[in-house]
């Protein structure tokens, strides 16, 4: 019971991701294959490299598309630096989902609602995320970064990769 109860959260938690991490479905540059549903790519700012997070995916019916794997992919397109995970079996346990939403009621009406995607490997967390913030009434702070936090040092030093817009 327990193995199927965790077979369905983790259907559940890549439908969700579909749902609502699917930003850059259009995106020009991307690691996925054409066989693959891209769920994010981005090019980095300042650099020639694009992060990339890939599935493989079944339509369940007409409403419903399940992922079969997950894949993050970054570095030149046509020359990954590096890939998540090296083999596709059981990828989808290895990633995890998170998300947070707020918004407040007139007369000062602001929203924030982030996504962030994230894998552990070795002692590293990555984590993709998109975000939007728009609580300053000047301008709606939006962005997606990549990043990656070494989780053994006492210090948990970490970089962020910003993505270029437009996204």
């Amino acid at each position: 019971l327990a193995i199927r109860s965790m077979k369905i959260i983790h259907s559940k938690l890549v439908i969700l991701i579909f749902a609502t991490l699917s930003i850059n479905a259009v995106a020009a540059q991307t690691h996925c294959k054409s066989d693959e549903k891209v769920i994010f790519s981005c090019k980095i700012n300042k650099s020639s490299k694009y992060a990339s997070l890939c599935a493989k995916a079944e339509t369940v019916d007409e409403n419903i598309v399940r992922a079969t794997s997950l894949t993050y992919i970054f570095g030149e397109i046509g020359k990954p630096e590096f890939r998540f995970p090296d083999n596709p079996h059981a990828s989808l346990e290895k990633f995890k989902y998170k998300q947070y939403s707020r918004t407040d009621p007139e007369p000062n009406f602001f929203r924030t609602d982030y996504k962030i995607v994230s894998f552990r490997n070795g002692a590293y967390e990555y984590k993709i995320w998109e975000g939007e913030n728009d609580e300053d009434e000047e301008q709606t702070n939006y962005g997606q970064t990549v990043s990656v936090s070494d989780l053994s040092t006492i210090n948990k030093s970490s970089l962020e990769f910003h993505c270029k817009e437009p996204y």
